[in-house]
């Protein structure tokens, strides 16, 4: 929460500086400026990311859920190699796979539907499993559920309870402290989720380009300021050092 806040009274030259990790070097309200802009933009803004947000953490929270419990509880041939194929893929940066996604959704419709410009492509990647930073989250559930006693899968089959119904009923149940950490992870994340060409390019492209030149404007202005300074810092210390030298 305090690095959200950080980021937010940040200056955008201090963004994306290595040096500047907790407190901004430089304090700016600009980020929040240009984010009441954004949404003062279309009325709809708050309620698509805040439905965005809550639809997708709900698909995703179950879709790892079902997966950790079953690598865990439900073993088959090759549950072993597919769990750390899938630990593995946390090593991939999502910036390496975005063009080849971007590809794949223009070029396969899914059921019909086309995925590009569409919200849906993000749901339907949250479903199997490809949401954001589901790798981390099936990892989560799957040791939740191996520290749960067996006893209690035993009981609920003893009382005549299936697969689905002892995972829905008595195993989920016991996982509330792991939910509750995905959860908020990814409400806290679905900020940074990838657009995936989804935006609409009328009114999103027109609204963010007008406020990345109002950024842009700003921070030239600062850096012509800087530069300029520098610029008479190093030309006095020059001169002085040719005077000093001729003397």
């Amino acid at each position: 929460i305090f690095e959200k806040v950080s980021y937010a009274f940040r200056h955008p030259l201090d963004i994306s500086n290595p040096q500047v990790m907790w407190i901004p070097e430089k304090w700016s309200t600009m980020n929040i400026r240009i984010a009441f802009e954004l949404l003062s933009a279309d009325g709809h803004t708050i309620f698509n990311s805040l439905f965005l947000s809550a639809l997708t953490t709900v698909i995703q929270v179950v879709a790892t859920a079902v997966a950790g419990y079953s690598f865990d509880r439900l073993k088959f041939k090759g549950s072993g190699v597919l769990f750390y194929i899938v630990i593995a893929s946390l090593a991939v940066p999502p910036e390496a796979l975005q063009i080849s996604r971007q590809l794949y959704f223009a070029n396969n419709p899914f059921f019909f539907v086309n995925l590009m410009q569409n919200s849906i492509a993000i749901y339907v990647m949250s479903l199997f499993g490809m949401g954001l930073r589901s790798a981390i989250f099936i990892f989560l559930f799957r040791q939740t559920f191996r520290n749960l006693p067996i006893e209690l899968e035993e009981s609920a089959e003893i009382d005549g309870a299936g697969v689905i119904r002892t995972f829905w009923s008595v195993m989920l149940p016991n996982a509330r402290g792991c939910i509750t950490t995905v959860s908020l992870r990814l409400i806290s994340s679905a900020v940074f989720v990838p657009p995936f060409g989804i935006l609409d390019s009328s009114r999103a492209s027109s609204s963010i380009s007008s406020c990345f030149s109002f950024a842009c404007d700003e921070t030239a202005s600062s850096f012509d300021a800087t530069w300029s300074e520098s610029y008479i810092i190093v030309s006095s210390k020059s001169l002085t050092g040719s005077n000093g030298a001729e003397a």
